[in-house]
């Protein structure tokens, strides 16, 4: 069968969950065109195109579920990190791209799993989040915005590189600092949109990319995550089904890529 109607159906398939899940998908497309064929050049951008189709329609629907404050500062920071991602992704040899898929998904995984959901309280002018992480750590508002800047540098860097959005990082990170699992899936959609964005425009200035298959794939994401992003928004998913699905998909993945990793010269 034509690798470009697999990956249609695989998209459709899947796009749906990986709304419910606050990602775009790339850290799983990424991996299934190159096991189709697809060379990872192309394969990059493709997985950045879907984020977009996906997180776009997806933040359409949760259009008021989120306070866009507690993305300034993320999204400030993957405009620093996306440019220099997109550089090293054509630095790093493939197999090492490779290597560094498998760690993102198997860390990301394991956090998920293991680390402690902090309950968000409200505290003045301390967004939803930041009141734990302030107790545990005796951080300052300040101090918080300095770390999410952060986390959105990693994660831009993360998405030019590896062509994924950076949601495997960032989810784990909201729900660290105090987010319950399915806000965190909401803020992240909209960070991943921006950071998918900017990584593919990056990817695009710098080599030509197939358009016939970016639109095959982008109409089964976009069919997809809006039904997948609907049922996020009317409530019908439950924060621990979120939570363990996630981790599941990553480490079945993460595990794939880490065999691929040593199998390769």
């Amino acid at each position: 069968m034509d690798p470009v109607i697999i990956a249609f159906i695989v998209v459709l398939s899947l796009s749906g969950v990986f709304a419910l899940l606050g990602l775009g998908g790339a850290s799983i497309y990424v991996p299934i065109f190159f096991w189709l064929g697809i060379p990872l050049e192309q394969a990059i951008p493709a997985g950045l195109f879907l984020n977009v189709v996906s997180t776009g329609v997806s933040s359409f629907n949760y259009r008021g579920m989120f306070n866009p404050k507690a993305a300034f500062w993320i999204l400030a920071g993957v405009l620093v990190g996306a440019p220099i991602g997109v550089w090293l992704s054509g630095a790093l040899p493939q197999k090492l791209i490779i290597g560094l898929f498998a760690l993102v998904l198997i860390l990301a995984a394991l956090r998920m799993i293991f680390g402690k959901i902090k309950q968000a309280k409200k505290d003045g002018a301390i967004q939803e989040g930041e009141a734990g992480f302030v107790e545990e750590i005796g951080a300052s508002v300040l101090g918080i915005s300095i770390t999410r800047g952060a986390a959105g540098s990693l994660t831009g860097v993360i998405s030019g590189t590896l062509g994924i959005g950076g949601g495997v990082f960032l989810v784990p990170f909201l729900i660290e600092t105090g987010f319950q699992p399915k806000k965190a899936a909401v803020l992240s959609t909209f960070v991943v949109f921006f950071a998918s964005l900017f990584s593919l425009l990056g990817h695009a200035a710098m080599r030509s990319l197939d358009y016939n298959f970016l639109i095959m794939t982008g109409a089964a994401a976009l069919i997809g995550a809006f039904f997948g992003s609907r049922m996020m928004a009317q409530g019908k998913v439950d924060d621990a089904l979120v939570k363990k699905a996630f981790a599941v998909i990553l480490i079945l993945f993460g595990l794939k890529l880490a065999a691929d990793f040593f199998a390769l010269p």
